[in-house]
């Protein structure tokens, strides 16, 4: 068994060295910026090898960061908007069942206050602020866990707005880990009182933006706003200029209370996908140019579109089913 995983893990790294000897250079640039001018060229010549290469460069990090949290119970996953944190916290999950160690994911979302009690922000109710949370309640779920092994969770619905506490349980294995998701996971008013060296504080999003002769084409929080966009669309049925009326809150509110709070972040996630700008290009720029001239955000949907032809189309049937990226791009309908 073990000398299958070594072989196995010996192949995928030769995968590694064979793409990039094969294109005679690194990815990315010295700035973390993916260089578009190749991956466009491995999309074009080596689609399926970029996508293999993406998913294992993802998949590696993973890997690492279930070594690091060996000695752990609990594991506080955080990042922003459009960052890949549901799907990497059950691909973690699985991952952590396959080195053998039970594990279940706890998302942070159950925990908010009901609706009619949100902090009002600015006139109108918040749920993005930390405040938004019953942070008392998180914090004794996560020490029950820690002391006791167990522990009640509560059930939010967002069609009524209102939390039904105690609405389910879970139990840890001895040598278990409870992953816990949310935008808010690494916020300092969540860490006060928790025993540090029982938790693993990570955090994910796209780390790496996109550049052309050290140009910038497309940045990380744009490759957000993009896979948002995109989601929004099949998701809730949203047209480009509503996610775009909703992006400068969203960042607002980042800047304030999530990125701050990634000092605190002992390993990071970066979940970029080298082609994913070329995946998502057909679907987005239909969206942005359907835009129309009359809208208030006609000028940035037409920029992002701009930014976006810098970019080869990538073929989706090549995507993995298992992929992060499944968790913004769906097969096209519109």
């Amino acid at each position: 068994m073990l000398e299958k995983k070594i072989s196995r893990d010996i192949a995928a790294q030769n995968l590694y060295t064979i793409i990039l000897m094969r294109y005679k250079m690194q990815l990315k640039d010295e700035k973390n910026f993916y260089k578009v001018d190749l991956i466009n060229q491995m999309v074009e010549q080596s689609p399926k090898e970029i996508a293999e290469y993406s998913e294992h460069h993802y998949h590696e990090q993973l890997k690492h960061a279930v070594e690091v949290a060996k000695n752990k119970h609990i594991l506080m996953l955080a990042g922003p908007s459009a960052s890949g944190k549901t799907t990497t916290a059950l691909k973690l999950k699985e991952v952590f069942i396959a080195e053998g160690r039970d594990a279940d994911v706890v998302s942070l979302d159950n925990f908010y206050k009901n609706r009619s009690t949100l902090p009002i922000i600015d006139g109108e109710r918040n749920a993005e602020v930390v405040e938004a949370l019953e942070i008392e309640m998180i914090r004794e779920a996560i020490m029950s866990l820690i002391k006791n092994g167990e522990t009640s969770l509560p059930e939010y619905d967002f069609v009524t707005g209102e939390r039904k506490d105690n609405a389910a349980y879970i139990k840890m294995q001895k040598n278990g880990i409870v992953i816990i998701e949310g935008i808010h996971a690494l916020n300092e008013e969540m860490r006060e009182s928790l025993p540090q060296h029982e938790i693993l504080n990570v955090y994910a999003s796209p780390h790496s933006g996109f550049a052309i002769d050290n140009r910038i084409c497309l940045t990380k929080r744009q490759m957000r706003l993009v896979r948002r966009m995109v989601r929004d669309s099949w998701a809730r049925g949203s047209e480009a200029e509503s996610t775009l009326k909703m992006w400068p809150a969203v960042c607002k509110g980042e800047d304030m209370y999530i990125r701050p709070s990634s000092k605190y972040a002992d390993f990071r996630i970066d979940s970029t996908y080298a082609f994913e700008p070329c995946l998502f290009k057909e679907q987005a720029k239909k969206l942005l140019n359907n835009v129309p001239e009359s809208s208030y955000y006609f000028t940035t949907a037409q920029s992002l579109s701009k930014r976006l032809d810098n970019f080869v189309l990538f073929n989706a049937s090549i995507l993995s089913e298992n992929s992060l990226l499944r968790e913004f791009y769906n097969s096209p309908k519109m």
